[in-house]
C-alpha cells in the first residue's frame, strides 16, 4: 500500500458478502476519482471456509485500489499502517448472528465494534464512522461525547 495513501476508505472486518459493500463503491457511474478502500482484519480472506462462509480475495482483488491490512482496528499500530488519520471514512462491520454460537448473548456481538469506535474516535479527527450494529440498544455505547446524536 502506498504511504502517502489519503482520502480512502477504511472497512474493519470481514462479513458474508463484502464484495456487496465493495460494488457501490466502484460502479461505473461513480462520478469523481474512485477513493482506494483499505480492509483492516484479522479474518483469513483466502480459498478456506471461515465460519461456514467461503471467501475468495481473488473476487475482491478484480476492484481496482483495494489494499488489506492483516491486523485490528482495536490497535493503534493497525490504524496507523492503514492510515485511519487520513482516512475520509471509516466502516465497522459488525460479528454477524451466523458466526456466534447460540448460546452468545446478541449484545456482546457488538462489543468489538464499539470498542473499535471508541478507538478509532479517539485517535483521529477526520473520518466519518459508520459503524454496523446487530442491536438498537448497543447505540448508547457509541454516543458521542461531541454533542452528536443518534436516530
Amino acid at each position: 500500500m502506498d504511504r502517502s495513501i489519503s482520502g480512502h476508505i477504511i472497512v474493519c472486518g470481514i462479513v458474508k458478502g463484502i464484495k456487496n459493500l465493495i460494488l457501490p463503491l466502484r460502479s461505473r457511474f461513480q462520478t469523481g476519482p474512485k477513493k482506494p478502500i483499505v480492509i483492516l482484519s484479522n479474518d483469513n480472506l483466502g480459498d478456506e471456509n471461515m465460519n461456514g462462509f467461503t471467501y475468495i480475495w481473488n473476487e475482491l482483488m478484480r476492484f481496482e485500489d483495494i489494499f488489506l491490512i492483516r491486523g485490528s482496528a482495536l490497535q493503534q499500530g493497525d490504524l496507523d499502517k492503514a492510515r485511519a488519520h487520513k482516512a475520509t471514512a471509516v466502516i465497522i462491520l459488525s460479528k454477524s448472528y451466523e458466526m456466534s454460537s447460540s448460546s452468545m448473548n446478541h449484545n456482546s456481538l457488538d462489543a468489538d465494534a464499539i470498542f473499535m469506535y471508541k478507538q478509532i474516535d479517539a485517535h483521529t479527527k477526520n473520518p466519518i464512522i459508520v459503524t454496523e450494529l446487530t442491536t438498537i440498544n448497543a447505540i448508547g455505547f457509541i454516543e458521542s461525547d461531541k454533542g452528536e446524536s443518534f436516530q
